[in-house]
């Protein structure tokens, strides 16, 4: 199965949400799923390409260090459409979420979209 993790908190960033998008990652993976991730932009990751990890244009929230605000508007409507993404699970409720929950309604071949607010405080 193909399944696309939209997330609006990613590396270098780290907080228990961008720690439940790389265990599900690795453990989808480990199962014999093909994984790909939606995630903000963000100048300071060192690494500019990461396999199967897609970089949305943001911008930094001045106010609340090390998170980022997805621009609209994107590819990943077509981005989902062209990688043939069978399940779409959006992790939190942010604006990369939101494009996650676009994407899945207008490309109708991501089916079903999982919805997780984030991970438990």
């Amino acid at each position: 199965m193909k399944i696309a993790l939209f997330t609006d908190s990613y590396l270098p960033t780290v907080d228990g949400v961008v720690t439940s998008v790389l265990t599900t990652r690795r453990q989808l993976e480990a199962d014999g799923h093909e994984v790909v991730v939606f995630a903000p932009a963000d100048p300071r990751r060192r690494v500019k390409d990461e396999a199967n990890t897609i970089f949305v244009r943001a911008h930094e929230l001045r106010h609340y260090p090390g998170y980022r605000l997805a621009m609209f508007p994107g590819r990943e409507v077509d981005q989902v459409k062209e990688l043939g993404v069978d399940v779409i699970h959006i992790h939190g409720v942010g604006t990369v979420g939101i494009k996650g929950l676009w994407a899945s309604w207008q490309a109708r071949s991501a089916s079903p979209t999982i919805a997780n607010p984030g991970p438990p405080s």
